[in-house]
């Protein structure tokens, strides 16, 4: 199989929301009390818009913050989703991974707890007021 040459969108089956990948997030991680906010994007936009104004002004680099910038702003709205004419994994002959097993993996270092604090909330330890 040659894939010199060719683009691979490599997504899984299950489409997510970032609301939803927030929440998986505090689940793994066992956050206490999570929150989640609502801003619009004109907000985000808005509070922005001074930092962006001095980027385009002073002769050197300021440091920005990624949440702020319009164009970060603008891809938080769109929609990422494979395209199904594209060749993906099932091309590339892998199957890929649940998310929600690996995701775990990858954020059991923020874990409420401590790294070993267990692989799922209600577990021993977790709930027993010794935190």
């Amino acid at each position: 199989m040659t894939t010199a040459g060719k683009t691979y969108e490599l997504a899984g089956n299950k489409v997510y929301t970032m609301e939803d990948l927030v929440k998986l997030t505090n689940i793994v991680i066992r956050a206490q009390n999570p929150k989640i906010a609502y801003i619009p994007a004109f907000i985000m936009k808005l509070l922005g818009a001074p930092h962006e104004y001095l980027l385009n002004r002073v002769p050197f680099p300021l440091p920005t913050p990624t949440g702020l910038t319009h164009s970060y702003v603008d891809a938080q709205s769109m929609d990422y989703l494979k395209n199904p004419k594209t060749p993906g994994f099932k091309e590339l002959g892998i199957e890929p991974a649940k998310l929600e097993g690996v995701v775990i993996d990858y954020l059991r270092a923020f874990r409420f707890g401590g790294y070993d604090a267990g692989s799922a909330v209600g577990q021993p330890g977790m709930d027993s007021g010794k935190h």
